[in-house]
């Protein structure tokens, strides 16, 4: 017969097994209960239903955006409120107007920064100058005066956006930055909803060859971009029925998933509506732009992916919209940071890359460093292009 407290050891130490398997388990099964979720929910007739009724589908996008075009050096004064009330409604022009006067044979190449990442803007924007892409067909939108002045001030086509940006939109995953995000894309809807086919991206991209050589026949003909005289590109879902095999957009892909980095977004009454459900989800979920967008419209994703953009298939199934895309994947002619900064495939094949995307890596400076490094730092301290 065993000691009683011999027993009671034994015990103690099965519990205190069974607590630990316990506590590192429930995480697993989370992780995997979320990623059958999202699963099923992807399937046609899965049951996913949104519980959050008292959020509206479609979001407030009535107003049109209104660009500042040239703001005036001198502050609003107390003994002379008719002039600064002269100048603003001289220095505001709407997106219509604006667009007007663009060149519609080509999409507006949209990109956004703010004060703190004027360089990096100023950089991307001198990228595109050196590739033969003129100034008229971009469209660089400043969310706060710095940017703007700062632009302005050293020659690029910098408009300021009359938005209002919350003081926690510039930390990552706060409640301002996703608001931010969530205004960015609206920005972009107003522009495909004007006619207008859009080119977004990030300013953390630089462009080393004219990307309208081998897009622009892509979306005008249909199927894979030719470069090199080698195929580029995965076309994705089902063509309209009257549109052959035209796709309706293209977007950077890496891996299992996309990156809104950088897309090209054709108008039509179909992106159009997934535009205007990919903001709608945005207001259901805790996620960001990108999350949101991998949640409702990548299929195929790996279960750690999967897990974490599930919310957005699981309360967004209503508003999903699969359309017939191009998946932009090369890592030689669109390599990721880690193609090319990491394992230097381009460089390894001699080949120059349309885009280098600078991602995959936090902070400004660490990322102003890795372009310099790597000679794609284009631009001096005042922000001057070298064209050379």
């Amino acid at each position: 017969m065993k000691h009683p407290k011999e027993l009671k050891r034994r015990s103690s130490g099965v519990g205190a097994s069974n607590l630990i398997a316990l506590i590192f388990g429930i995480p697993i099964i989370l992780i995997a209960l979320s990623a059958v979720a999202f699963v099923i929910c992807r399937q046609p007739g899965g049951s996913c239903s949104d519980s959050d009724d008292d959020i509206p589908d479609i979001p407030e996008w009535q107003s049109e955006p209104i660009l500042i075009k040239n703001i005036s050096e001198t502050d609003p004064t107390p003994d002379d409120p008719t002039r600064d009330t002269v100048a603003v409604a001289e220095q505001t022009a709407t997106l219509s107007e604006y667009l007007a006067t663009r060149d519609q044979s080509k999409p507006v190449i949209i990109a956004v920064a703010n004060g703190g990442f004027a360089d990096m803007a100023a950089n991307f924007l001198c990228s595109l100058r050196r590739t033969g892409i003129k100034d008229e067909n971009i469209l660089m939108l400043a969310t706060d005066r710095e940017g703007y002045q700062l632009l302005r001030g050293a020659g690029y086509p910098a408009y300021q956006l009359n938005l209002t940006v919350a003081t926690d939109a510039k930390t990552w995953g706060t409640p301002g930055f996703k608001s931010f995000v969530r205004e960015k894309v609206k920005a972009v809807l107003s522009i495909v909803e004007m006619g207008h086919d859009i080119m977004f991206v990030d300013t953390d991209v630089v462009f080393l060859r004219n990307i309208y050589e081998v897009l622009l026949p892509a979306a005008r003909q249909g199927g894979q971009m030719l470069i090199d005289n080698v195929k580029i590109g995965v076309l994705d879902g089902t063509p309209d029925a009257n549109n052959s095999n035209i796709w309706d957009y293209a977007i950077y892909h890496y891996k299992s998933h996309s990156n809104t980095g950088f897309y090209y977004m054709k108008s039509n009454p179909r992106t159009i509506k997934l535009m205007q459900s990919w903001i709608s989800c945005m207001r259901r979920v805790t996620l960001d732009d990108q999350d949101t967008f991998d949640g409702m419209f990548d299929r195929g994703l790996r279960p750690k992916r999967a897990a974490r953009v599930g919310s957005a298939a699981v309360k967004c199934r209503d508003l999903r919209v699969f359309l017939y895309r191009l998946l932009i994947a090369s890592p030689v002619y669109f390599p990721s940071a880690t193609d090319y900064f990491n394992d230097k495939t381009p460089q390894k094949r001699h080949a120059t890359p349309f885009i280098v995307h600078n991602n995959q890596i936090f902070g400004k400076h660490r990322k102003v460093k890795r372009f310099q490094d790597f000679k794609l730092w284009f631009i001096d301290d005042k922000l001057q292009c070298n064209m050379g």
